[in-house]
């Protein structure tokens, strides 16, 4: 579980293949362990890469919240949030129209802004999880920094998880407290993605690789990349390749 070279650099090898051919692929929650650690663009970018790729439609969901980002990352958002779909659901009412907005190539969204009013119950969140998975050859959701109920909802039904969190020494502070007070079960494979800070030593390997083995799962570095916001979204994916082919290497 050795974490690839640091580096700022773009990568010299191709995107790494993210393709699917049929539906009922995986559910992929991307949860953040401390703020500021990337969650929303590492969700982003693993959904981006494998809708350019794939045959199939590929669904990104963010969760929501005051914080929630997506719909201005993606460059665009859907008309209702995720907590607008589940309370639909659970009020009988059955609209017509998508409840996603395409984006880029072909990206699914639902992301529905800024949002402070988003607990609803389980199960319609449930249903939504599972019939997204039916529906799409890869779903994943954006869950924040684990603030509400829909977030440990998806990553009950996830069939993986990726762990986001700063290379810092509050950020593996933060995770060591989180991962040893976590009481839920993952059914699949699990990936902690550290994401590399520019300024600042960076955490010795040793504590991510020894954070990582308490969940079992492997560790990449995301590095980083200066302006990313700002940046096309064919160049951020150019220059997280390591990053996407970990995220592929997960998935198969």
């Amino acid at each position: 579980m050795a974490l690839p070279l640091r580096h700022d650099e773009p990568p010299s090898s191709p995107t790494p293949p993210l393709a699917f051919s049929r539906p009922d692929g995986p559910l992929v929650a991307v949860a953040g362990l401390c703020g500021g650690a990337g969650t929303s663009t590492i969700a982003l970018l693993l959904a981006a890469a494998a809708a350019a790729e794939s045959s199939v439609p590929v669904l990104l969901v963010e969760t929501g919240g005051p914080t929630a980002t997506l719909n201005v990352l993606a460059g665009g958002g859907s008309r209702r949030s995720l907590v607008d779909l589940a309370r639909q659901l659970e009020s009988g009412d059955h609209a017509a129209e998508e409840p996603f907005e395409v984006v880029g190539d072909g990206l699914r969204l639902i992301a529905g802004g800024a949002q402070f009013e988003r607990e609803v119950g389980e199960s319609a969140l449930e249903m939504i999880f599972d019939d997204a998975k039916v529906a799409h050859g890869l779903t994943v959701v954006d869950c924040s920094s684990l603030t509400a109920a829909a977030d440990l909802v998806a990553l009950r039904r996830a069939t993986h998880v990726v762990w986001s969190v700063p290379d810092t020494d509050l950020g593996a502070a933060r995770a060591e407290a989180i991962f040893e007070a976590l009481e839920l079960p993952v059914v699949g494979r699990e990936l902690l993605a550290v994401r590399h800070e520019a300024a600042g030593a960076p955490v010795p390997a040793t504590r991510w690789t020894s954070l990582a083995q308490q969940r079992d799962c492997d560790v990449v570095l995301v590095p980083h990349v200066p302006a990313m916001f700002e940046l096309p979204l064919d160049e951020r994916l150019a220059r997280t390749t390591i990053a996407l082919d970990a995220f592929a290497g997960m998935l198969r």
